[in-house]
Parts: structure tokens; sequence; C-alpha cells
């Protein structure tokens, strides 16, 4: 039953329960409480009215930031899988998906997935050959019965699309439609229905049955990766065990309610380059020069991202293993920030403060190696030049005695 209080004390409960999931989640807290934490945000925030929610207003910051992602997620970087993946999402939010929406749209979201692939016809077509997942022993459906899987599979969706009236209606239902879409998706992952993009394309199909009862869609990051592989296989493998993922997904529908809330909130105001460096000097001030040193660089890292995340700027954390033989492995953050109507990228030296952007890509003698590294993650925004004063520094440093932090990135 709805709670009796008025709209603006529910706008209040809502704001502090905000405030106490991003302080646990700054904290690695946050996970350790079940589904209480996610399901409790979820019973008051959609008890707000539509003037007090904004998740309409998604698509287009949403789709670019979903392309970053996926593409990272999957190691999908060439041009033509991150266009395929813009027009994936484009027919999602379009009206167009929802004429005989089935469990066949899933063909129709794949060759939208490929439309720009040098291949296109490839798109939409069941696999009819044995496939895998890489690292995983688990035994997908095999090409002769995946299309037997799918006639009781679309039987279970059309379960949940007669429940949607009712989650519209009485969100006391909301928990039940969560969880039967969530194992939809997982048993949709188990058939594997084509050679190629069965991730990206059953995310985008569950993201869709998200938003028919105003859910905001999700994306993962990278640095979530292996925690939702791991619960993935748990739930597809012998264990049959759902209960992980559906824990991951609950805190992704958060994450993103207050990703899109926090847009909203901020929709006038665009971060630059030198905002995003101020962000980064607050959270650093906060830890000891004595403490900067590399045994904790991936920490460094981890906290800058989780300030940036908190200040709605996508960040992802990459570790980067240097071809240079005296450095050590090095974790370092990507940010993308807005300028105006742009969406730009930063990289982020959490140890030396360095600030590389907006410039091409310029392999430096010895060093391109290094550079193709990055190039693989889609970093765009560094050049030779600078990319020798930032190996040179970290040589320096490498070989200092207490291995300190003593120098600024040189001008």
């Amino acid at each position: 039953m709805p709670l009796k209080i008025t709209q603006a004390e529910l706008k209040e409960i809502v704001d502090k329960l905000f405030e106490d999931y991003i302080e646990r989640k700054r904290t690695h807290i946050l996970y350790k409480t079940g589904l209480n934490i996610p399901k409790r945000m979820l019973i008051f925030y959609y008890q707000l009215n539509n003037e007090n929610r904004h998740l309409d207003e998604t698509a287009e910051n949403f789709i670019k930031h979903y392309v970053a992602c996926e593409s990272i997620l999957e190691n999908a970087h060439l041009n033509f899988e991150k266009l395929g993946l813009k027009e994936m999402y484009e027919y999602l939010f379009s009206k167009e998906i929802n004429d005989n929406f089935d469990i066949y749209t899933l063909l129709d979201l794949h060759k939208k997935l490929f439309s720009k692939a040098p291949y296109p016809e490839a798109g939409g077509l069941i696999r009819n050959s044995e496939a895998h997942i890489d690292g995983a022993p688990i035994d997908l459906t095999n090409p002769s019965n995946i299309r037997i899987e799918l006639k009781f599979l679309d039987d279970d969706l059309k379960e949940i699309l007669k429940m949607q009236e009712k989650v519209k209606n009485n969100k006391a239902y909301l928990f039940s439609y969560i969880d039967k879409c969530i194992v939809l998706a997982a048993r949709l992952i188990k058939v594997h229905p084509f050679s190629d993009g069965n991730g990206r394309t059953i995310r985008a199909f569950l993201n869709k049955l998200f938003m028919d009862v105003d859910l905001p869609p999700i994306y993962i990051s990278s640095n979530e990766n292996k925690t939702y592989k791991k619960a993935m296989q748990k739930a597809i493998g012998e264990e049959n065990d759902f209960s992980s993922i559906i824990k991951f997904y609950y805190y992704k529908i958060c994450d993103s309610i207050i990703e899109l809330e926090t847009n909203h909130k901020n929709d006038t105001y665009n971060q630059s380059a030198q905002t995003v460096m101020n962000l980064i000097t607050r959270i650093k001030t906060q830890i000891s020069p004595s403490q900067m040193h590399y045994s904790i660089d991936e920490e460094l890292a981890g906290a800058i991202k989780d300030y940036l995340d908190e200040k709605d700027i996508t960040a992802q954390i990459f570790n980067v293993a240097f071809f240079e033989p005296a450095l050590s492995p090095h974790a370092f953050v990507i940010a993308n920030y807005q300028e105006r109507d742009k969406i730009k990228q930063l990289l982020i030296d959490p140890m030396f403060e360095n600030i590389s952007k907006d410039i091409k890509i310029n392999p430096y003698n010895s060093n391109a190696p290094f550079l193709e590294n990055l190039k693989k993650y889609g970093v765009t925004a560094i050049d030779g030049n600078g990319l020798s004063k930032y190996v040179m520094l970290f040589y320096n440093i490498q070989n200092t005695t207490n291995n300190i932090l003593t120098k600024k990135f040189p001008n």
C-alpha cells in the first residue's frame, strides 16, 4: 500500500536514500546488505509522481554512455560495431519496436547491431554451429534446439508482458516483474541464439522490458564485468542459481536512476576538462602525500572513478601493462566529460595528475605499443610528445629510493 505522506516528504526521503547509496558505494560497503537497499530505494522512488521522476529524459545521453561502455565491455571498438550499437539503441527507443513485440524481436535487434558491419546480412541469423562462453565450461543450447527453446521462452515473455499493466497500476508487482525479466534474459544467454553479439542483443532486449514499466535502461561498466560474468555463469551453469544476477541487476537499476536524476538536476551545466581536474584535486587532497606510491595506484584510480561517478561524469578504470622493461603496470582513469554539445575524453593519471585530451594519437618511436594498447580501449587523447614525458616521469620515479611522488607532470 502507498505510504500516506506528501510528495515533498517522499522527495526528501528519496534524496536521503540517494545520498546513503552513493556514500555506501564510495566506501565499498554498498553490496553487503543483499537486496534491502535497492528494493527500499525502488519502493520509495516509484511512489513519486511522474513530475518528480525524470526517466523519460534518458535516450540521448544513455545511448552515448551505452555505446562507450558496451564497446569496452565486449571489446567492440571498430567503428562499424559502435555504429551498430547506436543503431540498435535508437531502434530500442523508437515506437517502431512495439509492433508485434515478441521473443523474435531479438532478431530485429541483432540485425540493427550488425547493420553497419561489412556483411550486414549476418545480422538476425540463428546460429547453426556450436558455441561456447570464453573461460566458462557451460553447455549452451545445441543449434538444432534453439528455435524450440525460443518458442518456450516466448511463452515466458507473454506472461511478462501481461504483467506490465499490473506493474504500471500497482508497483507491488514491480519486484516480481524485475525478477522474471532477469531470469528470462539469463535463459536467453544460455540459448545463445547468435554466433556473435548475444550479450549486447539480450541486454538491449532486457532494457526494453525495463523501459516498458518506467524502469531505466542500464549499462555495465568494464570494472563490473567480472562480477557480471560470474553472476551470469552461476545462473546458466550447473548451479542454476539466479540470485547473484538478480542482485547485480537491482543495483544497476538503482545506479541508472541516480545517474539519470543527477543528469536532470545538472542539465544546464557543462563539465569542462578543468572542472574535472578540479574535482580530482579535491579528492587527492584527502590522501596523504606519503601514501602516494605504486602499491595504492589502483586504489587511487578507483577512488577517482567513484568521485567522478558521484558528480555524474562517466569514468572507467584501466590497467595498462607498460612495454618499457623498467616500468610496472599502471592504473589510470578515462573520463567522458561534456563540453558544449560534445562528449570528449580525458586520460587522467591519478599518480601524476597528467591529463591528455582532444589530441590525435601519434605513435612515438619505441613507445608505439603502449599507444596501441590505449587505442585498443578507445583512447584517442594523447600525443607522442606528451607520452615521451609521461613515460620518462614514470621511469624517474620508479627508480627513486622510496617511490614517493615528488614531481608534477612537466609543462
